[in-house]
């Protein structure tokens, strides 16, 4: 493993271990969802979970959940979480960038603010190509140099790739890198292999900070 993605690791989990996340599912996720009309396998992956919370959003509209994260606290915690909400999640430790499942059995994988830490992130989207079922689908999203988190508080140290200041809000993230986009045609070439891309802008300003996302969405072949 590359040895700034095993900083970013060690990072995430000391950092889950105060942090607690989201509380709901995020919003343009639900309405991706909700207005897709079918899914080739209801079997779906949540890459970089997180709080857990677009997990249980999933397995409340009929998927089998699985889950990968880079942060052992992150797993405790949620593994916790699914007591209480009576639900049953498959959670794995992932070392990016290679994903444990095998060919063809998710019909939706998604990752929201999350995949983008992965430093070898080619790779990552290739494997998710790889364990698609043909016609499975993607949501992913990615920060853009726009976002007034990254725009104060991280650098460019390569063409695509960023790491936090130590002016961080949270403190514990400095140092991580990963991997950011100026223009949302950078990132077509990243999912040539699927059909029907789209790449799409969400931005928001509130309270005088800008918020600005890309949204990619897509499927395998079939």
């Amino acid at each position: 493993m590359d040895r700034h993605q095993c900083i970013n690791t060690e990072k995430w989990n000391n950092l889950w271990k105060s942090m607690n996340g989201n509380e709901y599912p995020h919003e343009q996720l639900v309405k991706y969802v909700n207005i897709t009309a079918h899914f080739p396998a209801m079997r779906a992956l949540d890459i970089g979970f997180g709080s857990g919370v677009n997990m249980k959003f999933l397995y409340e509209k009929g998927f089998l959940v699985h889950g990968i994260e880079v942060s052992k606290s992150a797993i405790d915690k949620v593994t916790e979480k699914t007591r209480k909400w009576s639900m049953t999640f498959d959670l794995i430790a992932y070392e990016s960038p290679f994903l444990p499942f095998s060919d063809c059995i998710f019909g939706f994988i998604c990752s929201v603010e999350a995949i983008y830490y992965n430093i070898e992130l080619e790779s990552v989207i290739d494997e998710i190509y790889r364990i698609l079922v043909p016609g499975g689908k993607i949501y992913i999203t990615f920060r853009t140099p726009n976002h007034d988190v990254i725009k104060y508080h991280a650098r460019f140290v390569g063409e695509t790739l960023m790491e936090w200041n130590e002016d961080m809000p949270e403190k514990e993230m400095a140092g991580i890198r990963f991997r950011c986009f100026k223009n949302k045609k950078d990132l077509y070439p990243l999912f040539s292999k699927f059909s029907n891309v789209r790449v799409d802008t969400l931005w928001t300003d509130l309270l005088g900070r800008r918020f600005e996302s890309l949204i990619v969405t897509g499927e395998k072949n079939t």
